[in-house]
């Protein structure tokens, strides 16, 4: 019940009583969103294509990038990913990949664990691009368990190997 006071100063200033009630939502509603749990994750990096020993330069398009970068993702169970690739391989010239994407980390429900292993074909010449890629995404997932891997890349036709626990 309000004290006759306060229904006056509210039929008197209406607005400002709204105002404070929505500020009052407002920061009800910023504290419950810094106490969800938030899974959303990012990897950012740009890449000029120096691959393995000596002075040898692989190019790429945004396109390879992208697949890749949302297949690596995909696979380990990444939901709602945005993947975004400028420069790269194009008609007028070679200029650095930048690479951006935006993607939702899974919640861990349970005990099961699945094992996935990522390799290399033998037609695949992006060991550096690849594994660079995979380090990167791999940081952002806490329910995944690298048992064993084989990441390095002499040369750009390396081939790159791991064996990855992921919990669901």
């Amino acid at each position: 019940m309000r004290s006759p006071l306060c229904k006056k100063l509210i039929l008197a200033r209406p607005y400002k009583y709204f105002y404070i009630l929505r500020m009052k939502k407002t920061f009800l509603a910023f504290t419950l969103a810094l106490t969800l749990p938030l899974y959303a994750a990012e990897i950012s990096f740009s890449y000029f294509g120096n691959e393995g020993s000596g002075s040898n330069r692989t190019y790429y398009s945004c396109n390879y990038v992208e697949d890749q970068a949302s297949y690596f993702l995909n696979m380990l169970g990444a939901q709602k990913v945005r993947v975004l690739c400028t420069g790269g391989l194009q008609n007028w010239g070679w200029t650095p990949i930048s690479l951006r994407a935006k993607f939702e980390t899974p919640t861990v429900t349970g005990d099961s664990v699945e094992t996935v292993e990522i390799h290399s074909d033998p037609w695949d010449a992006g060991c550096t691009l690849n594994t660079r890629l995979i380090s990167d995404i791999l940081k952002n997932f806490n329910n995944i368990e690298v048992v064993e891997k084989h990441d390095t890349c002499p040369f750009q036709d390396s081939n790159y190997y791991y064996l990855l626990k992921i919990q669901h």
